[in-house]
């Protein structure tokens, strides 16, 4: 596998790889949760030592499983490899950006065997872009069996938590100047709705924020846990939230991490503007979808009966349920 971040969902899919007997080896910029579960770890700090990572890895292994972003590690690997690529889209840039696709996106799409989509709405957009003549999968971000918490655990029905990236104002980052979209990563809004209804709301950010801008509103920052300290922390929170503060196109396909972690950890899924998982959660009984941010404690009261069903389903909602679908890619292209 190749990544520029060594992040979580590159893990799950390894992870599970590895425990159906195949060999996965993972090249990445930084060590990362997970490194050493790999068979072998190679880290690159620039363009060359990719390339020659790259051609090291060649000489053994039968593809190559390129994980965006960013996605100009395709033409990368492509000029260094005769072997096939699967190209792993966890955020499709045109549809993050809404805007046409750059031409890395072009390259990764042009230059790769098959393609991994998150969520079916994800895989739409790309295939209205870049066709569907090539072999693909759709598999969400379904957590490791490993990390799957007690079925007994209590959890209080007046706390809900949030883990993921966090923001503070509506403006896009400065190296985004000049594209479409909003921040929506700024929860502030949301979290000042809970806390006026009576809910403790905590939120675990992996990147530091302003400090107060959540307290002011009755929310609690922690600061970044490794990830499987993370998840037990999780555990106490009856709710837990997935979605954004405004509407936008990519959050509304998006099939996220965090939902799928709460589900590991018995903690029933909150989604507001994300209707691709709030479809999901509702289909399966799992959790709640918003519509708006009014009755709060009304619309929350269905939370025990939801936990009940979500750990009577949450034992076919892991990764290593679903990663012959990755599997039976490997086939289609090699």
């Amino acid at each position: 596998m190749i990544s520029r971040h060594n992040c979580i969902r590159v893990f799950k899919e390894g992870h599970a790889l590895r425990q159906r007997g195949l060999e996965v080896d993972l090249v990445a910029m930084v060590a990362t949760f997970g490194y050493n579960a790999f068979d072998t770890f190679t880290m690159y700090s620039d363009r060359e030592m990719l390339e020659r990572s790259v051609k090291e890895a060649d000489k053994r292994v039968d593809l190559f499983h390129v994980h965006n972003e960013p996605d100009w590690l395709v033409p990368i690997v492509r000029a260094n490899t005769d072997k096939p690529i699967i190209y792993d889209i966890h955020d499709l840039e045109s549809l993050r950006w809404q805007r046409d696709p750059d031409q890395d996106e072009l390259d990764a799409f042009g230059m790769s065997q098959g393609w991994v989509h998150v969520s079916e709405p994800c895989r739409i957009a790309a295939e209205k872009i870049h066709g569907n003549g090539k072999p693909s999968t759709v598999l969400p971000c379904f957590a490791n069996d490993i990390f799957y918490s007690p079925d007994d655990n209590d959890v209080s029905w007046n706390s809900i938590v949030y883990e993921g990236g966090l923001a503070t104002t509506s403006a896009l980052p400065a190296h985004r100047k000049g594209e479409q979209g909003t921040n929506f990563r700024n929860y502030v809004p949301v979290v000042k709705a809970f806390a006026e209804q009576g809910f403790n709301f905590a939120l675990f950010s992996t990147a530091q924020v302003e400090p107060g801008k959540y307290e002011s509103v009755g929310g609690v920052v922690m600061g970044a846990l490794p990830y499987y300290a993370m998840l037990m922390a999780l555990r106490p929170y009856g709710f837990g939230l997935v979605g954004a503060a405004v509407k936008y196109p990519i959050m509304d396909g998006a099939m996220p991490n965090k939902l799928f972690e709460y589900i590991s950890q018995g903690v029933v899924p909150v989604v507001y503007n994300a209707d691709e998982a709030g479809k999901f959660v509702e289909d399966l009984g799992i959790g709640i979808w918003l519509h708006d941010l009014d009755n709060l404690r009304e619309k929350l009261a269905v939370g025990p009966e939801r936990r009940k069903r979500l750990l009577e389903v949450r034992p076919a909602l892991t990764m290593e349920r679903h990663i012959d679908q990755i599997i039976d890619l490997y086939e289609k292209v090699t």
